[in-house]
């Protein structure tokens, strides 16, 4: 809430997140919100009330969409022993719309593996009859339309 006595509230979940800049003079009013996370993803409304003045338009909503996924976290779920089938999973908490996931692989002389990049839509990658071979370094990147965000991990067979 603005008024022109500049007084401003801000719910206490928004400190420091949002800022409101206000002309009366130019008839506009800046909402400015920062570090979105989902939990913004919502409709806004603008209402404007002019003491003595009914004419015109009173209110406008618009709708605020997050799109940059967080940074995901990457793990290994099963044992990293020879002749084992194992997961890697990537995971994003947030994203709208949600990310695709893309892994890409370096033996332990860091070298780029043999295999193409490979995307997923769940961000899991599995790899079946594990060995010192399958060992070194892999890399998840979660993207759409905002970013990229990327994490790592080490196999050790």
């Amino acid at each position: 809430f603005y008024s022109n006595d500049n007084h401003v509230d801000i719910d206490p979940m928004y400190e420091g997140k949002i800022q409101i800049d206000s002309n009366v003079n130019t008839r506009v009013s800046t909402l400015t919100l920062k570090q979105a996370t989902l939990r913004e993803n919502r409709r806004i409304k603008c209402r404007v009330n002019i003491p003595g003045d009914t004419v015109g338009q009173t209110t406008a909503t618009t709708s605020l969409v997050v799109l940059a996924p967080s940074d995901p976290v990457c793990k290994i779920k099963g044992t990293a022993e020879y002749w084992q089938n194992i997961s890697l999973t990537c995971v994003s908490e947030e994203g709208s719309p949600l990310p695709t996931y893309k892994w890409q692989s370096y033996d332990v002389r860091n070298t780029p593996r043999s295999f193409p990049p490979k995307t997923t839509e769940d961000g899991v990658l599995s790899l079946f009859n594990i060995s010192a071979d399958t060992s070194g370094y892999f890399i998840c990147t979660a993207t759409n339309e905002i970013r990229s965000a990327s994490c790592n991990l080490t196999l050790s067979v």
